[in-house]
């Protein structure tokens, strides 16, 4: 019976100690061609989103945009990765556009991903000067990553924690027609929260009493 008892305490102390900071996760996957309909770009793979992530590390203090298309990047010249952040005033603003798309995707900044130069660009939306960044954007394959710091995306209400994204890859930015995707679709998520070491300790202690716990039952 103390046996099970202690089984059961160390199994809930597990799940409070990883789920408190994994339960703002939110990776997103996207269907194949998928493409929308107003697009009048190229539809090749490398502007078909199959799945995206913008993890929060509150220890590093970065954001890190990642996704991965279906077909090796750098197919489509021109081509843009815009994940759109919403750090507490976002609006529809892609709905303002010709043609208007986007609708329920919210934000109030951007980063850009520029694959043709591998730099990143972060535009607050606000009036200020954009930040560019040289080489930030990795490049392997069909994927893509960038890490930036959390200070360059400065709060407007919302906690870093739960900051909501949404990915759309354009081929040119003229009009709101060179866009492909968005993933996911007509919605935001919200960034996922990276463990900070002393969870990663707990957990993995709680894991080693728990096994240790089992064999001796």
């Amino acid at each position: 019976m103390v046996t099970r008892r202690l089984t059961f305490v160390l199994t809930i102390a597990l799940a409070l100690s990883f789920g408190a900071r994994h339960s703002l996760a939110m990776a997103v996957t996207d269907p194949a061609g998928d493409f929308i309909s107003t697009y009048t770009g190229p539809h090749n793979g490398d502007v078909d989103v199959l799945s995206s992530e913008v993890i929060y590390d509150p220890t590093a203090a970065t954001f890190t945009f990642e996704a991965t298309f279906a077909a090796p990047v750098n197919t489509s010249p021109g081509a843009l990765y815009v994940w759109g952040v919403n750090r507490g005033t976002g609006t529809q603003l892609l709905q303002g556009g010709t043609p208007p798309v986007g609708a329920g995707v919210i934000f109030d900044s951007v980063f850009i991903g520029v694959p043709g130069n591998g730099s990143g660009i972060v535009n607050l939306l606000d009036g200020s000067a954009a930040t560019t960044l040289p080489g930030v954007l990795q490049i392997s394959g069909d994927s893509v990553s960038a890490t930036i710091a959390a200070s360059l995306l400065p709060s407007t209400g919302l906690p870093l924690s739960q900051y909501e994204w949404n990915l759309w890859p354009r081929v040119g930015s003229a009009t709101n027609a060179d866009i492909s995707d968005f993933a996911p679709d007509a919605t935001v998520v919200l960034v996922t929260v990276a463990p900070e070491p002393a969870s990663l300790v707990l957990v993995a202690g709680a894991l080693a009493l728990l096994t240790a716990v089992r064999r001796r039952a």
